[in-house]
């Protein structure tokens, strides 16, 4: 067992990984792990090191020395500059950002990460900097039924979606396009899954009875497409002549084939 800390750079590591000297330290009972803010700390092998969303920067070269982060989510459009004095930096690999010198006011935009300021271009090289913005250039999971990755790397969904990846139906929207439920309709079917059914018109009750449809300021009960009045009398509750009821409970249309025979 090595006597001297390891500093480990973000990566996959294995019990196979080498030198002998990093296999005995990552197999060791006895090894503890120290994770600079940002990183996953997770000793389980194989031990996945990533940084989180967002700029790690580091008071000494070659990344070591005090840690501070900061996350993407948490960063907007900064209103005013944050100065840095740091002499190395890494940067997540879905987000660039944007710094300036305090002597010009020039920016430049980083995307990678940096082991040493003193190579940045001067007046940068100096380690006395300030951090502009920092944008994202990708959201994970990636955003999914029209929504658009923001600078925070968080969806910005069309209506009528919301979740993470805008992979759900916002309340009262319903189907696989996430349509809104009907007018006058206090409670529907919603859901990507939903079929837009109302079972509690505006109001309060079901005053005109209606089992698939909505109920009318005149009290008179507008059916659902497809269905009507049954034979009991019960409002929009079985489907109209030429639709048939599905396993969703909605009432299609039927497919007629029609053969012309001709005579001979």
């Amino acid at each position: 067992m090595s006597p001297y800390p390891i500093h480990l750079f973000p990566g996959q590591y294995t019990s196979l990984t080498n030198p002998e000297l990093l296999h005995d330290a990552l197999t060791s009972s006895s090894t503890t792990l120290q994770s600079s803010a940002g990183i996953n700390d997770s000793l389980s092998l194989p031990l996945d090191f990533e940084l989180q969303p967002g700029l790690a920067t580091f008071s000494d070269r070659l990344y070591a020395g005090q840690t501070t982060f900061t996350s993407l989510s948490n960063t907007s459009n900064h209103s005013s500059t944050t100065p840095l004095n740091v002499q190395s930096l890494a940067l997540s690999s879905n987000a660039v950002v944007i710094v300036s010198a305090a002597s010009s006011s020039n920016r430049v935009i980083l995307w990678d990460s940096i082991p040493d300021t003193q190579h940045l271009p001067s007046p940068l090289n100096s380690a006395q900097f300030s951090l502009v913005d920092m944008l994202s250039t990708a959201c994970t999971p990636v955003c999914s039924s029209g929504g658009t990755c923001n600078p925070q790397g968080q969806c910005t969904c069309q209506s009528g979606f919301t979740g993470q990846a805008c992979e759900f139906c916002a309340s009262g929207f319903f189907g696989p396009s996430c349509q809104k439920c009907p007018d006058n309709c206090a409670q529907c079917d919603e859901g990507i899954s939903g079929t837009g059914r109302c079972s509690k018109p505006s109001g309060g009750g079901n005053s005109c009875n209606c089992l698939n449809g909505v109920c009318k300021s005149d009290g008179s009960c507008q059916c659902n497409a497809g269905f009507t009045k049954a034979d009991n009398g019960t409002q929009c509750a079985k489907c109209a002549a030429g639709f048939f009821l599905t396993t969703t409970g909605d009432c299609k249309g039927t497919l007629y084939i029609v053969s012309h025979v001709g005579s001979c």
